[in-house]
């Protein structure tokens, strides 16, 4: 078990249930000022699906488009069996706006990054931290920024989200497409 540096007041352990509960099948994406969650929820993770999220390494891209204020964050999990995700978010989704946020940190500095695997009924099956270099970083805090910008003009609301999402997936239909046409790319840790 192992308290996560971003959400200190939970407690994460393969076996035990996901303190999010249970989730939606497919990945999604938490970020905000207490950090960068990655959830994957399947309904019943294969060995090969539990190996690759604790110790394959990770390649994660930023998918941004022109005009398309939500981004896509797109996950490759190398291996034998490769596992992929793409997770698009934008930071006006949490209806409190002191979460519109990342965590502060210095301009060398990585930000940590928390991996739950968990099944249908909500229970840990692979956990992960690693770690997203200051490279990266720079080009989500910036789109961010723009979310938030756009959110303040009276331009963003859950509809445009859901065209956004309509939008990239069309630009990029497939994971592997999405990463190939990302505008950075970076090695997160084996």
């Amino acid at each position: 078990m192992f308290d996560s540096n971003h959400f200190t007041h939970l407690k994460f352990a393969v076996g035990a249930p996901s303190p999010f509960g249970r989730l939606a099948e497919g990945p999604s994406l938490r970020i905000g000022p207490s950090g960068i969650v990655l959830h994957l929820s399947f309904s019943n993770p294969a060995d090969s699906e539990i190996v690759a999220v604790r110790h394959a390494s990770v390649r994660c891209g930023l998918a941004v488009a022109p005009g398309i204020a939500t981004a896509m964050l797109v996950w490759h999990f190398e291996g034998a069996k490769p596992l992929w995700a793409d997770t698009p978010f934008n930071i006006c989704l949490d209806p409190c706006e002191t979460h519109w946020a990342l965590p502060d940190r210095e301009p060398h500095q990585h930000l940590a990054i928390d991996i739950v695997l968990q099944d249908q009924f909500g229970i840990i099956r692979g956990l992960r931290m690693i770690t997203m270099p200051p490279q990266l970083m720079e080009v989500i805090e910036a789109v961010v920024e723009s979310q938030v910008d756009a959110a303040s003009t009276g331009r963003w609301s859950l509809s445009a989200y859901q065209s956004d999402i309509d939008r990239l997936c069309r630009r990029w239909p497939t994971t592997k497409e999405a990463m190939r046409g990302a505008s950075v790319r970076a090695n997160l840790g084996q």
